[in-house]
C-alpha cells in the first residue's frame, strides 16, 4: 500500500484535522468549505490556502473563524459567497459538512455541496443520523 506523503512520519493518533491536512496536502488542495464550525478547533487546524465556513451561530469560540454565519440552506441559496471577489466562481476540493444532523439536512448540505465540489474534490460528513437528535 503506497503511504501518503505526510502519512509515513506519524508517531501520534490521527484525528479529523489531521486527516484534513494529509488529504490537502497529498491531493494539493486549495479550497476548503466547512459547514458547521461550532468551536472552530478543526477549522482552525486545517491548513488549507483558502478556508470558508459556516453557521448559524457565532459564539466566542468561532467569531475569528466565521466567515457566513448564517444556515448552509441559506447559504447555497443565497450564493453571496460567490459574489465575493476572494471566493468567487470557486469550487471547494475539500467540504466538510457538520451542520445540522437530521437526516434531511444532511442530504440538503450532501446534494448543495455536490454542486460546488472541485472535480477531483472530497465531501467528509459527521454525526449524520446522531441517536439522539439534541442538535
Amino acid at each position: 500500500m503506497k503511504l501518503l506523503k505526510s502519512e509515513s512520519a506519524r508517531t501520534h493518533p490521527l484525528n479529523l484535522s489531521d486527516f484534513f491536512n494529509i488529504l490537502i496536502d497529498h491531493y494539493e488542495f486549495e479550497n476548503y468549505l466547512e459547514l458547521g464550525i461550532d468551536k472552530a478547533n478543526t477549522f482552525q487546524a486545517v491548513k488549507c490556502n483558502n478556508k470558508v465556513s459556516v453557521d448559524v451561530t457565532q459564539n466566542e469560540h468561532n467569531a475569528k473563524y466565521l466567515t457566513y454565519c448564517m444556515s448552509t440552506d441559506s447559504f447555497f441559496a443565497e450564493k453571496r459567497w460567490q459574489r465575493d471577489p476572494l471566493h468567487r466562481r470557486r469550487k471547494f476540493d475539500l467540504i466538510f459538512i457538520d451542520a445540522d444532523h437530521r437526516d434531511a439536512a444532511v442530504t440538503r448540505d450532501i446534494h448543495n455541496s455536490l454542486q460546488h465540489l472541485s472535480e477531483n474534490g472530497i465531501i467528509v460528513t459527521h454525526d449524520a443520523l446522531p441517536v439522539k437528535h439534541v442538535h
